[in-house]
Order: C-alpha cells, then sequence, then structure tokens
C-alpha cells in the first residue's frame, strides 16, 4: 500500500457509508464490516477532506479553521 501525501486526494469507495449523528460521524466499511466512529474534531476534518477532495486544500481549510 501506498503511503498518502497531501498531494492525494480522498473519495469514498461504493462499500463504505458515512453518516453523521449529532455531531459525531460513523464510517462503515460494508465488505469488512468493520465500522469507525469519529468525534467531533475528526467529523469535521472527514468533512473538510470529502468538500475540498484534495487533501493539501483540506490540510489548508483545516488549519485556518482550527
Amino acid at each position: 500500500m501506498q503511503a498518502l501525501s497531501l498531494e492525494h486526494s480522498v473519495t469514498l469507495t461504493e462499500h463504505t457509508v458515512f453518516r453523521e449523528l449529532s455531531g459525531e460521524a460513523v464510517l462503515l466499511q460494508l465488505e469488512e464490516g468493520i465500522y469507525y466512529g469519529l468525534d467531533d474534531v475528526g467529523t469535521r476534518l472527514w468533512q473538510l477532506m470529502l468538500e475540498h477532495k484534495q487533501l493539501q486544500q483540506a490540510f489548508g481549510a483545516a488549519l485556518a479553521e482550527f
């Protein structure tokens, strides 16, 4: 597996579900049956990655926010 860098982009696969619940989020990998819970900061970072796609832009937005 290749290491991520800020030049990479982030997308959800068709087998991954992302849902927000009261400021927190859950990621569910349907094929593996594994889920991850994100706190409010993790949820916001994930939102920024999905919004900006490219990690460099999401990183910049996160720095401006936090």
